[in-house]
C-alpha cells in the first residue's frame, strides 16, 4: 500500500510539471509585426517573482515529505504552502494579465491552464497531507 502512495505522488508530480506547459493567457498583438502572445505556467516566472513558489512547489513538497520532522509540523508546513500558493498564483496571474493587456490591442483570452494550474497544485498538496498522515500509520503497524 505504501508503494502505491509513492507511485501516485510521483505521477502527480509529473502531471504538475506537465501542467506548466498549458497556456494560461493569450492575446493578439497587432502592428507592424502581428503575433499571438501566449503565457504558460513556466512563463509566469518571467513576469512576476510571485510565481517562484507555484512553479517550484513540487520540489518544496518533496523537501517537506522527506525531512526529519514530526507529522504535525509537516501538516502545518503543507497547509501554509497551500495558502501561500493560492496567493502567489493569483498575484502572478494578475501580473501576467496586466502585462498582456498593456502590450496587446485585443482582449486577453483565458485558457484552461488558468484553472488547471492551481487545481493541480492543490491536488498535490492535499495528497501530500494524506501521504504524511498515512505514512506514519503504515510504518508503525509494520514493526
Amino acid at each position: 500500500m505504501l508503494l502505491s502512495y509513492r507511485n501516485f505522488m510521483m505521477m502527480l508530480s509529473l502531471a504538475f510539471v506537465a501542467l506548466n506547459a498549458l497556456p494560461i493567457f493569450s492575446a493578439h498583438c497587432g502592428g507592424s509585426e502581428s503575433c499571438t502572445l501566449m503565457v504558460r505556467g513556466y512563463n509566469l516566472l518571467e513576469l512576476s517573482s510571485w510565481a517562484a513558489l507555484p512553479v517550484f512547489t513540487v520540489v518544496i513538497i518533496l523537501g517537506i515529505l522527506f525531512s526529519f520532522q514530526k507529522k504535525p509540523a509537516k501538516n502545518v508546513e503543507l497547509l501554509l504552502l497551500l495558502f501561500a500558493n493560492a496567493v502567489c498564483c493569483l498575484e502572478s496571474m494578475k501580473a501576467a494579465r496586466t502585462w498582456l493587456e498593456g502590450i496587446s490591442n485585443a482582449p486577453v483570452n483565458s485558457h484552461f491552464g488558468m484553472v488547471a494550474f492551481p487545481l493541480g497544485i492543490m491536488a498535490i498538496i492535499f495528497y501530500a497531507i494524506l501521504y504524511v498522515n498515512n505514512f506514519r500509520n503504515f510504518s508503525s503497524s509494520n514493526r
